[in-house]
């Protein structure tokens, strides 16, 4: 009620916006004849902020442009599966365009392939980190988040660079997979990736 309240005394609320709840959240269609009203982040700001009070208290996602009611189905998936993603620099939503690779994996999430290329690769980690108790797939895994920035990932651990280079050349040793190589990064990054996504989806009906 209070975010129906905070729309409707916004300004942006008009007959071509339908509010609703969805779930454990709500839903915004907004639709326009000029499509380039819709595309810049600076309107779909606007809307986000006469939404919430705050920019932490929804995770949001945005679906790209489209143009068909046969559509909706689409748009609503890619709403969904945008709002699971942290928002980039503070911008308090995150666009589905902006997913990069996930926007192939989400579909397939929990799929008997992706989990065997998963576990084919990363088996070996997590079998070690449960013997010897280390953070080695973790580590991989902050250092694909962190767009495989060693720096920024030490940084986000709270580590040395140095303890985790160790790690990531420990987790070369286990996979044969070299992360500076690229062609085998890319393997470890996909695994990760792959994780990430059916943990992000867990507990949805995507």
């Amino acid at each position: 009620l209070k975010m129906r309240a905070r729309f409707e005394a916004s300004g942006l609320a008009a007959p071509a916006a339908k509010l609703c709840l969805y779930k454990r959240g709500a839903l915004l269609l907004y639709s326009n004849d000029e499509t380039s009203a819709l595309c810049g982040d600076a309107f779909v700001g606007r809307l986000c902020a006469a939404l919430t009070e705050e920019a932490d208290d929804f995770s949001i996602g945005v679906s790209r442009e489209h143009f068909s009611l046969s559509e909706f189905r689409e748009c609503l998936r890619e709403c969904l599966c945008a709002s699971l993603f942290e928002a980039p620099g503070g911008a308090g939503f995150t666009r589905y365009d902006s997913l990069g690779s996930y926007r192939i994996l989400l579909p397939f999430a929990g799929s008997e392939a992706l989990r065997r290329f998963r576990d084919d690769v990363a088996g070996p980690v997590v079998e070690y980190d449960i013997e010897n108790r280390s953070e080695l797939f973790n580590s991989l895994s902050e250092y694909v988040l962190c767009g495989c920035d060693l720096h920024a990932a030490a940084q986000k651990m709270s580590v040395h660079e140095n303890t985790l280079r160790y790690r990531l050349e420990k987790v070369a040793s286990l996979t044969g997979l070299d992360y500076k190589r690229q062609e085998q990064l890319e393997q470890l990054s996909l695994a990760m990736k792959i994780d990430r996504c059916e943990r992000l989806l867990e507990g949805t009906a995507l």
